[in-house]
């Protein structure tokens, strides 16, 4: 696994973290990730409205034509959610308690994964999503 982990850190030039204001809605954060150029969408909420705000932010990323960014959530999410979550477009979940290093693997697993799928795309290769990670 080791291995795997340098793999992956040694593949990735430096990475940024652009950070939104608290309580964008959806369509604004989808707005900035798609100004911004970022990899990845990462939310948090801890008001409860995770099962409003994914969808609603799958839907702004769709309508400004980045329906393939991949979207990860944090904040206190009930796990019963989380496959409504999945369903919806995240790709994992980090809850309370979450480890930060094995949160950030995951994201570069996901950004890796991403980047494969785009390459394949401009290579000519049939279209395809990327499937949920498990989440921590």
């Amino acid at each position: 696994m080791i291995e795997k982990q340098l793999k992956i850190l040694d593949d990735f030039p430096p990475i940024s973290v652009v950070l939104g204001p608290l309580f964008q809605t959806p369509e604004e954060a989808a707005r900035q990730a798609v100004e911004e150029h970022v990899d990845i969408v990462g939310a948090s909420t801890l008001a409860a409205g995770h099962l409003t705000l994914m969808p609603a932010l799958r839907q702004a990323l769709t309508k400004l034509g980045h329906e393939n960014m991949p979207v990860v959530l944090g904040g206190v999410i009930p796990p019963q959610d989380y496959d409504e979550l999945y369903t919806d477009g995240a790709l994992a979940i980090f809850g309370p308690g979450t480890v930060i290093p094995i949160a950030a693997l995951k994201v570069l697993e996901i950004l890796e994964r991403h980047r494969t799928v785009q390459s394949s795309r401009r290579d000519g290769s049939p279209e395809s999503s990327l499937p949920a990670m498990e989440s921590s």
